[in-house]
């Protein structure tokens, strides 16, 4: 804003890094299906904000997804408990409360 004249850098991104994304293997049946079990019953649920504490519907994508891919579900239980706890941003400038 102080230099209006000059250009802004655009951010890049490292396609490399989307190797180390797992998803489901979509050959495997019966992790589809339990994934398309959970989406029926969280579909019509409402999904609150992480800094409105646990929600059913969490849990339940939490449990299909550990399922379906065969991991620990005690770390996704871990791993969404940290981002209940992580503080929020308010949009408040300094020296106001909300």
């Amino acid at each position: 804003m102080q230099n209006p004249g000059k250009s802004l850098n655009y951010p890049k991104f490292n396609p490399g890094a989307y190797e180390n994304i797992r998803i489901p293997d979509l050959t495997d049946e019966q992790a589809i299906s339990l994934l398309l079990d959970c989406w029926d019953q969280t579909c019509d649920m409402e999904v609150p904000q992480f800094r409105e504490g646990e929600c059913e519907v969490r849990k339940l994508w939490d449990e299909a997804v550990a399922a379906a891919m065969g991991w620990n579900l005690d770390w996704l239980t871990e791993l969404r408990q940290l981002l209940h706890n992580e503080p929020h941003v308010r949009g408040l400038g300094r020296n106001q409360h909300g």
